[in-house]
């Protein structure tokens, strides 16, 4: 595998009329879920520039001295409605007992047996993250007030799940192309004719993970920028991602087991999201080769893919605990928990630190299967 290979990989593939075409369907379907949300809540975008204005001159922690400088502007319905909002508030994390939530998430879903005392185990740990968060008052952050569960839960969940998926299934088909091009230009028999041409297969690789992972880099970039023109966060960006304001449906604060700012909270979002496009990168570069046909590698790989969501979810229905929780160490069950990472994530989890851990696994995984798949393929017949 030299430079000036991968570089030539890089071309061939950087000339493919789709990579730029599925880049640009991205994107716009990107703003178009940023754009129609902003402008469906044109009020909800003009109190968070107003809140971020406030916050910016008055400081952003809840307490008498914001509420000090709120009623020293002038009266508006942005004022009185933050006010409101503000009033009586208090750190709602004080006495918070983790123990007691996580007996109301196995209430709630019905779990029993090992794995839910599996799961008493974990919150009985979380009381010490609670803890540390009350200690440093992160719940009397402002954030965006009553806007704020909408506005995170869009960035957090649905923008970043997209942006991962969008870089996901691009890597799969970069990798799948890239295993299997030669043999739609029908070049197959002249390149592959030696040992040595087919190390070629390691260059492809290397240009279609570059690939893949600078254009899910553009995406974030490009998408995320769009995302701050439209709403302008301000001083948000440096406050708690667990302020008292951000309330998932299905599962309350949104507590972590460390302390994040929405800013480090979404860049560790989107490094995961990277290690996930590299993962789907992988598998889809072995199932390439493994198949021997691009086609029928998508196929298989997305067959299991979806057969893999459908056990746990159907494994969640009934009651099937212990497979539901091992379903959640497989990297589409990891994407789909997008939003919820470095949290207690209610059921989804066994122990702190869990989605880290499965990154990493299937990463060696991935990467043994895609060596795996070179290897026998340096000595299968490619006629």
């Amino acid at each position: 595998m030299s430079g000036a290979l991968i570089k030539w990989e890089l071309k061939k593939l950087w000339s493919l009329p789709m990579l730029p075409v599925f880049l640009a369907l991205c994107l716009g379907l990107d703003l178009l879920v940023i754009g129609s949300a902003w402008y469906g809540q044109r009020d909800a975008a003009e109190a968070v520039e107003y809140i971020g204005e406030v916050t910016a001159q008055a400081g952003t922690r809840m307490g008498p001295a914001l509420d000090q400088a709120l009623s020293a502007l002038p009266e508006s319905r942005w004022r009185d409605g933050l006010a409101a909002c503000l009033a009586g508030t208090r750190d709602v994390y004080e006495d918070l007992d983790a123990a007691e939530l996580g007996e109301g998430f196995l209430r709630q879903f019905g779990m029993t047996g090992p794995m839910g005392e599996r799961i008493r185990e974990k919150f009985a740990r979380f009381q010490t993250s609670v803890d540390r968060l009350a200690a440093l008052d992160v719940s009397m952050d402002a954030a965006a007030a009553s806007v704020t569960s909408d506005l995170y839960s869009l960035l957090l969940v649905t923008v970043c799940r997209l942006l991962i998926a969008e870089g996901a299934l691009l890597a799969m088909l970069l990798a799948l192309y890239a295993a299997g091009s030669e043999k739609v230009s029908r070049t197959a028999q002249t390149v592959y004719a030696t040992r040595k041409g087919r190390t070629v297969q390691r260059s492809k690789y290397a240009a279609g993970l570059l690939s893949a992972l600078g254009s899910y880099t553009l995406l974030c970039l490009t998408t995320l920028g769009a995302f701050a023109f439209l709403w302008r966060l301000g001083p948000m960006w440096s406050e708690s991602v667990s302020t008292q304001f951000y309330i998932l449906p299905f599962f309350g604060y949104f507590l972590t087991w460390r302390p994040f700012t929405l800013a480090g909270y979404l860049a560790a979002e989107l490094a995961m999201g990277l290690g996930l496009v590299a993962v789907f990168h992988g598998l889809a570069a072995g199932a390439g080769l493994l198949a021997g046909d691009m086609y029928r590698g998508f196929l298989g790989l997305f067959t299991l893919l979806a057969a893999s969501f459908a056990v746990v979810t159907a494994a969640g229905n009934g009651g099937m605990w212990t497979l539901y929780e091992a379903g959640y160490f497989l990297p589409t069950m990891l994407w789909v928990n997008t939003g919820q990472w470095f949290t207690h994530s209610a059921i989804s989890t066994l122990f702190r630190g869990q989605e880290l851990a499965v990154l990493l696994l299937w990463l060696v995984l991935a990467g043994l299967l895609a060596w795996g798949a070179y290897r026998r393929f340096l000595r299968k017949d490619v006629a």
